[in-house]
């Protein structure tokens, strides 16, 4: 499932996201929270979650775009890893778990996600590297990040800049691209017969999980981002406005 399964877009609990949670540790089902998070490593993340009421949730439930990444490359390009970014703990963590060498020069891999911290000498030194032959895997596109006081540009933006200022284009490790899943399902060994996908994007995530073959569910909140959710060509296996639906209580 994804994390915005549990989380509205204020932080506060989904109805039956808690329960949830509790069923599946009641159950022993495995299960994995999807983010794009990377400025916190898992342990942070699943220290929130519980503060927020997610009792039953654990670093190991805890799957980051970064992981996913840097998976991806171990397996599929294992002599490949060296690498730089800009970010923060999560892609880190990520890279140093996959045994790879962070380096501020020759690199063959730049990872990009959220870095709040980020000024013009990082994105030089992205740029270096980018001309150095580095490839860009980004790991969070959000068009901008909105903090307490303001609203900043997202990672995307900055992707989108080093993308034209580098005429190269980035990889994307996050939805809608449906590598995200597969690596997920990887991760926790699951085959696409057992996996059920939760999500609340019907463009980017239902079709990521339809492409993947596994059952789709579609969480949704009131007024939100899927109006017009029939009129689409792709339709999720099941549409849920509380999660205890999932497991036969409302």
């Amino acid at each position: 499932m994804t994390l915005s399964v549990l989380l509205n877009e204020s932080g506060t609990l989904r109805p039956g996201a808690a329960e949830l949670i509790e069923e599946l540790g009641n159950t022993g089902s495995s299960f994995l929270i999807l983010t794009e998070r990377s400025l916190q490593n898992t342990a942070e993340i699943a220290a929130d979650l519980q503060k927020r009421g997610l009792r039953g949730v654990r670093a190991e439930h805890i799957y980051t775009t970064a992981m996913a990444a840097a998976e991806r490359i171990h397996t599929y390009a294992p002599g490949k890893n060296k690498a730089g970014y800009i970010g923060g703990k999560a892609i880190e963590e990520a890279l140093s778990v996959n045994e790879f060498s962070i380096v501020q020069e020759h690199a063959d891999w730049l990872f990009i996600g959220k870095d709040r911290n980020a000024v013009f000498t990082d994105y030089g030194y992205a740029l270096k590297l980018i001309a150095e032959g580095a490839e860009m895997i980004a790991v969070d596109i959000a068009r901008l990040d909105k903090g307490r006081d303001a609203v900043y540009p997202g990672p995307g933006a900055v992707v989108k800049m080093l993308e034209h200022a580098s005429g190269r284009k980035a990889v994307m490790m996050c939805f809608p691209s449906h590598h995200l899943l597969a690596a997920a399902m990887r991760h926790m060994n699951a085959l696409q017969e057992e996996t059920v996908f939760v999500c609340t994007d019907l463009k980017t995530e239902v079709t990521a999980g339809k492409k993947c073959g596994v059952l789709t569910v579609l969480a949704v909140d009131g007024y939100d981002q899927n109006q017009g959710l029939f009129d689409q060509k792709i339709h999720p296996d099941m549409v849920i406005s509380d999660l205890r639906g999932l497991y036969g209580r409302d």
